[in-house]
């Protein structure tokens, strides 16, 4: 497998495990599940990073729109069916409303995936040693 397709594979998988975990955690704890915001950035960020280093800057930014796009919707729906049903969340949420966020989302996480793909293309890269 391609190392540019296993690092999306990662970023996929560590979404996940953090929205179930995360709202898991939540219900049993009682803390607010947006507060696990931030880690998500982290993993779009460094997928994008480890992406571009591998490959390019194009394949880096996808990679970190497309991990925002299914955390904001999939990874959602994960977090909503695992942790706490909060009332007041779910009365208010039309499918515009989740819509909304979905594409604020998507384009936060491409934003991201632009600064972690230029930051790795200054990066300086191995020497390969034969």
């Amino acid at each position: 497998m391609k190392k540019e397709y296993k690092t999306l594979l990662i970023g996929v998988v560590a979404i996940v495990v953090l929205d179930a975990a995360g709202s898991l955690c939540a219900k049993e704890f009682h803390f607010a599940y947006g507060s696990l915001t931030p880690v998500s950035f982290l993993i779009y960020f460094f997928t994008a990073f480890e992406i571009t280093r591998a490959k390019n800057i194009k394949p880096g930014i996808l990679s970190s729109t497309l991990l925002g796009a299914f955390d904001a919707s999939l990874g959602w729906l994960i977090a909503w069916l695992l942790g706490p049903k909060i009332p007041q969340f779910t009365q208010g949420l039309t499918f515009s409303n989740w819509f909304t966020i979905f594409i604020e989302v998507t384009i936060l996480a491409t934003l991201i995936g632009i600064a972690a793909g230029g930051l790795a293309t200054l990066w300086p890269q191995k020497q390969e040693q034969a």
